[in-house]
């Protein structure tokens, strides 16, 4: 909608919640929370409507909480000091590669 409250637009029609929108910090999208998928999830949208994306996919828990970082301008769960797009699904350990310039890996 306008600043004054006039045109409201409705971005999003899904008979499931959505909700906590958070415009970004340049107005060009919104980050909102939706139970579309079962389960809480992060979105984003475009202000126009168009580009939604699920950011989280976490179909075994609940993601909320999130919003902007202004400095990074990406997306982050609250109280946490690194960026993230939802949970840690997944972890792995590589083989460690010999630094050439140091002997010590």
């Amino acid at each position: 909608m306008d600043a004054d409250g006039n045109n409201p637009v409705n971005l999003t029609n899904h008979p499931k919640t959505d909700s906590n929108p958070i415009w970004s910090p340049l107005g060009h999208r919104i980050l909102f929370e939706s139970r579309r998928e079962g389960n809480r999830e992060v979105y984003i949208i475009d202000a126009d409507g168009g580009g939604l994306r699920n950011l989280s996919n976490n179909p075994n828990g609940n993601d909320t909480h999130a919003r902007w970082n202004p400095e990074l301008l990406a997306v982050e769960p609250q109280q946490k000091n690194l960026t993230t797009l939802g949970k840690v699904k997944r972890t792995s350990l590589l083989q460690n590669y010999p630094n050439p310039f140091n002997p010590e890996t």
